[in-house]
């Protein structure tokens, strides 16, 4: 073969109308392109998407974690634990931490605990930390920023808050984690709604008036953006639950922007309830757990926590905790940032549903 063969023939360049055409021939003669469109809810879905036309348009990425271990997709595999007894709850935290447990996920159950014996060898410095409150437990969440203030550096913790309803001593909880620059003491559960832009825009309403709310009592709006959190549940309905999340890490960046402040980050718990269905038993939640994990993990998770089909069963707690390992360590969602970008079909759903949810959020916010 001679030196100057050319072996490498280059493409042409494929307009619209190109793709179009043979797109066209996919479809019966008696049919168009946009006899294929599907209305889901609100959104629109079109059968073949191309780039946007204006470069300005280009879609919000997600960014690259520095976590070595985690990789650059980083999230926190959070089994949750129920606490009705310190000691059997740290002994629970304790087991599953050496089992493919990145952190714990504490949901309390009654109003007093001890932080001391609850949290007893477990390093917060290198292991997350998160709690599921109720409106009674404000002095739970000041024990804990004590705790932590007096064995660790105020950076070195990590985790979130997540109110069920948020206590009359918010402002409070916001003071006392003021130098806690990687913890979200002031974090919010998004209701589950019919219309996942309903969903995110009711989540950014009540956001903002917690904001409005604190700062109203002296405390700067950079300090309570950058301690709020959210806690979102995510189902089977793949590239909308990636969607979803994009949007709503999004339009968070708008808001702190409308409060001229820096985001340092947003916190986004997701987590997958039992999935039952007696025709797949005894493990079909794990066809479920592992499609809506990886639609976390895609859409920007930085916290995860899976439901068993059976939280007294310990086989099922452990099937639930390794779908997260296995998705970081054997299918390798961890090595890159953003997997989904340059996605035009992601792209402009997660543009479609931050549109609907802005105006949405704009509509109660002027109520």
């Amino acid at each position: 073969m001679g030196s100057d063969h050319n072996t490498f023939i280059p493409f042409a360049n494929s307009t619209r109308e190109d793709w179009l055409k043979v797109a066209k021939q996919e479809i019966p003669e008696s049919s168009t392109i946009n006899d294929l469109s599907i209305i889901k809810g609100e959104l629109e879905i079109q059968p073949i998407y191309f780039p946007p036309e204006k470069a300005e348009s280009s879609a919000f990425t997600l960014n690259a974690s520095s976590n070595e271990y985690r990789g650059a997709r980083s999230w926190v595999n959070m089994p949750r634990i129920e606490v009705n007894d310190e000691v059997s709850a740290n002994n629970k935290s304790i087991d599953y931490l050496h089992s493919g447990a990145d952190g714990i996920l504490f949901e309390l159950k009654k109003e007093q605990i001890n932080i001391e014996k609850l949290l007893k060898d477990i390093q917060l410095d290198i292991c997350p930390v998160s709690f599921l409150l109720e409106n009674g437990h404000s002095s739970v969440a000041l024990d804990f920023a004590d705790f932590a203030a007096k064995n660790y550096s105020k950076e070195s913790i990590s985790g979130t808050i997540l109110w069920k309803e948020l206590p009359a001593k918010i402002n409070d909880i916001s003071v006392a984690f003021h130098s806690f620059t990687n913890f979200f003491p002031l974090g919010f559960q998004l209701n589950d709604q019919k219309e996942v832009a309903l969903q995110i825009a009711e989540g950014l309403v009540n956001a903002v008036a917690l904001i409005e709310n604190i700062v109203g009592k002296g405390i700067a709006p950079q300090q309570v953006i950058n301690q709020i959190g959210f806690s979102v549940a995510v189902d089977t309905d793949f590239f909308l639950e990636i969607a979803k999340l994009k949007s709503l890490r999004l339009l968070w960046q708008q808001i702190a922007g409308a409060y001229k402040t820096n985001l340092t980050s947003l916190h986004i718990h997701a987590f997958s309830h039992p999935w039952i269905n007696e025709r797949y038993q005894p493990h079909g939640n794990m066809i479920k757990a592992t499609t809506a994990a990886m639609a976390a993990i895609l859409g920007g998770c930085d916290s995860l926590t899976i439901e068993p089909e059976d939280s007294n069963n310990t086989m099922m707690c452990r099937i639930a905790r390794n779908v997260s390992s296995v998705i970081r360590d054997e299918s390798h969602f961890s090595k890159i940032a953003d997997a989904t970008a340059g996605s035009f079909y992601l792209e402009e759903l997660t543009t479609q549903l931050s549109v609907k949810a802005w105006k949405k959020f704009q509509l109660a916010v002027t109520e």
